[in-house]
């Protein structure tokens, strides 16, 4: 386990630098926004792809897209599969991603001709449906790597409830793994059933799991949807009850830079936890990092 401290210096100087292109496509199975830095060259080496979380829309995650895009060969791409607020469809969420896949040249056209690295991955509830089109092999080709940004819900066993049957989740044990979550639950996401639990389910040697201090009172306001712009806001208007939505740069700025080292590793194809011990400073808020074969430990809660 490591304390991590965060800071935005170097990376506002590469944003300042960089030509970031975004681009908004469609097809017959969804939307998708495509991020790239056009001033690097052989910019598709990898593509990330990541669903939306519930109430979002594809162009709400500029700031964490620009910031994994810049000076970066890899093209970031957030997608929503899934008409209306919700969006826990893994069948849909399949049909977007083999309809980009498939017709990657025509989809994507930046990566044109390439053979990029592929990683897949959901915010919230596509966080589920994500991990549900794999587990129930949906996905025409495999991918390379994923990205949970608090994944919802990502449990081992299945549950029943009024709302319906929560399906049990399984993570091919060689999958490479990166999840993000928060020590206490927001926008009633519970913490051991997001990311810390698909960090648990991953294999122990492929997996990366960072924790942010969301507890007290200078961080309460740190929560589920701090990877998008402007938090868990309806159409960027008003907040969800319980979801915080500050806009804090120097989470993203981690957040980002942690993507860039996993892109690497799955290119490499390993995994190291000297990689992940990023050295920042400027603390605005603790987090901590759990890598491989470490075990999540209790989070410090008294000060909640």
């Amino acid at each position: 386990m490591l304390s991590i401290r965060i800071s935005a210096f170097f990376l506002f100087l590469a944003l300042v630098e960089s030509k970031i292109v975004h681009e908004d496509k469609k097809n017959a199975n969804g939307r998708f926004r495509i991020t790239y830095d056009d001033d690097v060259s052989d910019n598709c080496e990898s593509l990330v792809m990541i669903g939306v979380g519930t109430n979002m829309g594809n162009g709400d995650y500029d700031i964490l897209t620009s910031k994994v895009s810049t000076g970066k060969p890899i093209v970031t791409v957030f997608t929503d599969h899934q008409s209306g607020p919700v969006k826990l469809d893994e069948k849909k969420y399949a049909n977007l991603y083999n309809s980009i896949t498939e017709d990657l040249d025509a989809q994507i056209p930046v990566c044109e001709g390439k053979s990029p690295k592929i990683i897949i991955g959901g915010h919230s509830a596509s966080g589920r449906a994500s991990l549900q089109a794999m587990d129930k092999e949906l996905l025409s080709s495999a991918p390379d790597g994923y990205i949970g940004l608090d994944p919802f819900q990502a449990q081992k066993e299945p549950t029943r409830s009024f709302k319906g049957t929560v399906p049990g989740t399984k993570i091919d044990p060689a999958l490479p793994m990166l999840s993000w979550g928060f020590e206490k639950s927001t926008c009633s996401v519970n913490v051991d059933i997001a990311a810390k639990s698909a960090y648990e389910l991953a294999g122990k040697d492929n997996r990366v799991f960072y924790r942010v201090a969301n507890t007290g009172r200078s961080n309460r306001s740190i929560g589920h949807c701090e990877f998008a712009d402007n938090g868990c806001k309806v159409g960027g208007l008003f907040s969800l009850p319980g979801c915080p939505s500050r806009r804090n740069g120097d989470v993203k700025d981690v957040m980002a830079e942690s993507i860039q080292v996993f892109v690497a590793a799955v290119s490499k194809g390993d995994i190291q936890t000297s990689d992940f011990e990023l050295d920042t400073s400027n603390a605005g808020v603790g987090i901590e990092v759990f890598v491989n074969s470490a075990d999540v430990l209790v989070p410090n809660m008294a000060e909640l």
